[in-house]
């Protein structure tokens, strides 16, 4: 803003060129969300849910932790990895618990719209 006001006051500015220069940086600047990566992600999801990381992905089993989990799972299996891959991040959860448990996480990402497009940008 100050170098445009210089350029105004020296007689170099020109409205035309301006706006065109504050498009390109706009557009360049303002990207769509990026997914988060897996780390980032169960932090997302632990700082929303209340649980700690190691609470997470440990074996705890109260619904407040069952929960956060299921919703990391869902997430992480519509980055595409592999219930192997998610299982094992899950202290070598079986993949058939990981795939119950997405189930149910992708259910209670329905109801959790802001946290949704947090850690899944790219997903309607």
């Amino acid at each position: 803003m100050n170098t445009a006001l210089a350029l105004q006051r020296a007689g170099n500015l020109e409205p035309r060129t301006l706006d065109d220069h504050l498009s390109e940086f706009c557009g360049s600047s303002a990207s769509a969300p990026q997914a988060l990566d897996t780390h980032g992600l169960i932090e997302a999801v632990a700082t929303h849910c209340g649980v700690t990381v190691d609470e997470l992905v440990g074996r705890g089993r109260t619904r407040q932790v069952a929960n956060a989990g299921a919703i990391a799972m869902a997430a992480l299996v519509a980055q595409r990895r592999s219930l192997a891959q998610v299982a094992a991040i899950f202290d070598g959860r079986d993949k058939s618990t990981v795939k119950e448990a997405s189930d149910r996480g992708r259910v209670l990402l329905e109801s959790e719209p802001a946290l949704r497009a947090r850690i899944m940008p790219d997903r309607p």
